[in-house]
């Protein structure tokens, strides 16, 4: 994943959820949760990960940025749109190719739309009123994140914290 760490693009996507704040039937994230998932690797230990291999791939891929665009929606979530002129996809590509086959058992989907999630929506939102909440915000540009590195850090599933501080459990450097 890369996490959201710059000043500036954190403020931005703040005033973001400001607008949206109140909107029933929305859970926003904390600040320290803001990140753009490149590859999910599973939710155990049950995909090997060697270190060196990561890093030597993403060694050949150069830093990049990254336009956090328009807000949208899925059924379950509202997120800004994360544009990179498919340097994202390379860099899952790269990474996906690196993890191997045992990849596919846990996500078989070489593609992946590319955001930032800034809230969940509970079961008792009401998407007409999403809709109307986004609208405005969907054209914007809310900001440009320079990507030099990928971290993996581990994402609790338990949910007895809702928007965990997300600590990398490795950090790897593109272009190093």
């Amino acid at each position: 994943m890369v996490l959201l760490r710059d000043p500036e693009a954190v403020a931005a996507v703040a005033a973001v959820q400001r607008e949206l704040h109140g909107l029933a039937g929305l859970e926003l994230h904390a600040e320290h949760f803001l990140h753009i998932s490149v590859q999910s690797c599973g939710f155990d230990d049950a995909l090997s990960i060697d270190a060196q291999r990561v890093q030597a791939a993403l060694d050949g891929l150069a830093p990049f940025d990254v336009v956090l665009g328009g807000v949208n929606a899925f059924h379950s979530a509202v997120f800004v749109e994360a544009h990179s002129g498919g340097r994202l996809l390379a860099l899952r590509t790269a990474l996906r190719e690196t993890l191997g086959p045992a990849i596919a058992a846990i996500d078989e989907h070489p593609g992946l739309l590319f955001h930032l999630t800034i809230g969940y929506l509970t079961p008792d939102a009401d998407v007409g009123q999403v809709r109307q909440a986004i609208a405005p915000l969907r054209h914007i540009e809310t900001a440009r994140v320079a990507i030099s590195s990928l971290e993996l850090a581990d994402v609790p599933t338990d949910q007895r914290v809702p928007f965990p501080r997300l600590a990398p459990t490795a950090t790897f450097r593109l272009g190093r």
